[in-house]
């Protein structure tokens, strides 16, 4: 009997070891990769120029959210080219970076970030303006600066209904998705990350005292970590590869999501080769006690 519930106490034990694991392996390269600063460096990086040139659906894209400012730019004679340079300056991407970070950490987090003022964003608009000027790659006039400054003013409610306000978007989701949102936020918590910690120092101290006179304990907990960190090599794999074949005509998306994926590959990659580095040398350690 006693020989039976220790064996069942190891199994269990193996289980949480397991699934602990398992999600660990998940969830803290998605962590990383959703935390605000690695967005917002990610978004930094991106060529937007080349991007509008290159992907249509992501011209469309830009299309639509600066919809205001390009048609009425283009009334007074300032070119779409022109808009995009500015779009594509690091000022820009600086404040689009910082803007998507926060949005992307209020929908997982909850916390809730002031909203940039008008006057804020024609402050960095024209910041961008100069230092694409003083570089000399592209010269836009004093007369389009003043106008692309005016427009922005005068398309203030436009431009404010685009950026994220946390408060206003928390008025609008509605109380069936409120739910889902909590547990998306669950999920996505230190607090989650903290639970599965928990039951993985357990579930591998637990083993250890159980089998402690044997030291198989090292071999099987290797083993157990090994096959969780191959099931989620093997899931991202097949994750790029879906991706590629489902959005090939938005190359923006397939990049985004394969910057998600490399972050768990390598992970999961690391785990396994240091989870077989301890199994090969538990079997080199074996032979030579059997020896």
């Amino acid at each position: 009997m006693k020989k039976f519930l220790k064996g069942f106490g190891v199994c269990i034990l193996t289980l949480g070891l397991f699934i602990s694991s398992f999600f660990l392996i998940i969830l803290l390269p998605i962590k990383h990769v959703t935390n605000p600063n690695t967005i917002a460096n990610m978004i930094k990086s991106v060529d937007i120029e080349t991007l509008v040139s290159e992907d249509k659906e992501f011209h469309d894209t830009v299309n639509e959210v600066l919809e205001p400012i390009i048609t009425d730019a283009e009334k007074l004679g300032i070119t779409e080219d022109t808009i995009i340079k500015i779009v594509n300056s690091k000022e820009i991407k600086g404040m689009i970076a910082g803007l998507t970070g926060n949005l992307v950490d209020y929908t997982l987090t909850g916390q809730k970030y002031e909203l940039i003022s008008i006057d804020q964003i024609k402050d960095i608009v024209n910041d961008a303006i100069n230092v694409i000027n003083e570089s000399g790659y592209y010269e836009i006039s004093s007369e389009d600066k003043n106008n692309i400054l005016n427009i922005i003013n005068e398309e203030r409610e436009n431009i404010e209904e685009i950026i994220p306000d946390t408060d206003l978007i928390e008025e609008k989701i509605p109380n069936d998705y409120k739910e889902i949102l909590s547990i998306i936020r669950f999920i996505f918590s230190t607090k989650l990350v903290i639970y599965l910690a928990s039951i993985f120092l357990i579930s591998l101290l637990g083993i250890v005292i159980l089998k402690w006179k044997e030291a198989k304990w090292i071999k099987n907990s290797a083993i157990t970590i090994l096959i969780s960190s191959l099931i989620v090599l093997i899931s991202f794999i097949l994750l790029i590869i879906g991706s590629k074949m489902l959005v090939t005509n938005n190359t923006y998306i397939v990049k985004i999501l394969q910057n998600i994926c490399k972050y768990n590959l390598i992970t999961s990659i690391v785990i396994s080769i240091v989870m077989v580095i301890i199994i090969i040398v538990y079997y080199i350690w074996y032979k030579k006690k059997d020896g």
